[in-house]
């Protein structure tokens, strides 16, 4: 028996059985290396902030999205006058 068929046997495909070994030997590496597994809180706590971290700008000026909502307020506008004004003409539906 070949390893990729005592991989499949033993893990299911031989794409899953490789994913599963690599994330086997990464993790024994970094438990070699710090002793430990690091949590998520751990890296982000480690991250040195830089200046460019820290400046926010609005996605919605880069992409023009006030001007498309302001469209689109315009339209719904539009649309709840002809409907009110329908409503003027015949009456309550």
């Amino acid at each position: 028996m070949g390893i990729s068929a005592w991989m499949e046997a033993n893990y299911g495909s031989t794409e899953t059985a490789a994913a599963k070994v690599l994330e086997v030997l990464r993790e024994q590496h970094v438990q070699e290396d710090l002793g430990y597994i690091p949590s998520a809180v751990d890296w982000l706590r480690a991250i040195t902030p830089e200046p460019w971290m820290n400046r926010s700008r609005r996605l919605s000026h880069e992409l023009d999205l006030d001007a498309s909502m302001e469209d689109a307020r315009q339209a719904q506008h539009g649309h709840e006058a002809r409907r009110v004004e329908r409503q003027v003409r015949t009456g309550p539906a």
